[in-house]
């Protein structure tokens, strides 16, 4: 049998036990199996719980999925995946305010009857609560959905999946307002234009969470990271959700059981002035700066300047940035146009200072 160097230990090993194209058909990485899992296992080491491992190819440096590497590790994947998968519940975890569960997750499970793309209609669990039959219902209709030309939610979906799309673009996908229907409560869909629109059976005359249809339709994504990262972003813009134990309101910014649909803290601003702290704007977390030099990587590897971050920050408080700077792909697009908007500016006050001169 034909023996490979790995390119991390340098050692040789046979075929069967090295990986291979871990990250795509392009992949240049040989590395044999232990290194590979202690690679991840390293890389597991630095996420603390309530951060979302984000795991890359040890060669290529490019993001993983974790159905790439538990299919080329065999047995020694096992713990590495009970790992990855905590870190994934506990970065939506919170105290139950409803049946005070201490280990409550609000991430959904994967539910492989709603992923399989081998039937033409999903055959959804019947539900002895009409509400949640109704999530089925216009779930079924959303998906139907995926075949026509207008609703970009499946399509994004997938690239999201394949880490070629952010979350906060899915999620305005998903709410897209010049194709679905909202009620005055701007976090509910009105079934029946999803009836009208669809094609869907038996919706008339109901309003459907939205947040519960969102929550349905992660459940097609087999990734724990890819499912937690879509959910933390849809709460972030709409924490009034409800609990899956017992289906109780609460709001996810607070962790209070509330039906308020914009919370308090989150109108108070939950950051002080300080400059020691900021908020990354691609996952989220909090991060702390002592001291040290300006320029800040954090964990889930978005780099970032700690002055400008400051700034974007004090602007952001006082509606000068008319876009949501968390949604990294519009901030961009505004930056740029902004730069361009006042080099034109600055060049049309300096014009009309010469022909004053003049």
């Amino acid at each position: 049998m034909e023996t490979m160097q790995c390119q991390i230990c340098f050692e040789g090993s046979n075929e069967a036990e090295m990986v291979t194209r871990l990250c795509g058909s392009e992949c240049s990485a040989q590395i044999c199996q232990p290194c590979l899992a202690r690679h991840l296992q390293v890389s597991l080491d630095q996420f603390y719980p309530g951060l979302l491992p984000k795991l890359r190819c040890p060669i290529c440096l490019t993001f993983i999925l974790r159905e790439q590497w538990t299919s080329q590790l065999g047995d020694l994947a096992t713990n590495l995946s009970v790992r990855y998968e905590s870190l994934c519940e506990k970065a939506c975890n919170f105290y139950s305010p409803c049946c005070h569960k201490a280990d409550y997750t609000h991430l959904p499970d994967f539910d492989e009857a709603l992923a399989s793309t081998s039937i033409e209609k999903p055959q959804l669990k019947a539900d002895e609560n009409k509400e949640n039959e109704e999530v089925d219902h216009v779930l079924e209709a959303l998906l139907a959905a995926e075949k026509g030309p207008n609703w970009r939610f499946p399509e994004l979906c997938r690239d999201f999946c394949a880490f070629q799309q952010d979350a906060s673009s899915v999620v305005t996908a998903f709410l897209d307002r010049d194709f679905c229907a909202f009620s005055q409560d701007a976090n509910s869909i009105e079934a029946a234009y999803l009836e009208r629109v669809f094609s869907a059976e038996s919706l008339e005359g109901t309003v459907v969470d939205a947040g519960k249809v969102f929550s349905k339709a992660l459940s097609r994504i087999r990734d724990p990271e890819r499912r937690a990262t879509l959910l933390l972003s849809y709460l972030y813009k709409y924490p009034a959700t409800f609990t899956r134990c017992c289906d109780r309101a609460v709001c996810f910014n607070c962790k209070r059981a509330t039906d308020h649909k914009v919370c308090q803290r989150k109108e108070e601003e939950a950051f002080e002035e300080e400059t020691c702290m900021v908020q990354c704007r691609q996952c989220r977390a909090s991060i702390v700066r002592v001291e040290g030099c300006d320029t800040v990587i954090c964990l889930c590897g978005f780099s970032m300047n700690w002055g400008e971050e400051l700034t974007f920050r004090k602007k952001n408080r006082r509606h000068l940035i008319p876009v949501d700077m968390f949604d990294l792909k519009r901030f961009k697009e505004w930056q740029i146009w902004h730069a361009d908007l006042q080099r034109w500016t600055r060049r049309l006050q300096q014009r009309i200072l010469e022909l004053t001169l003049r």
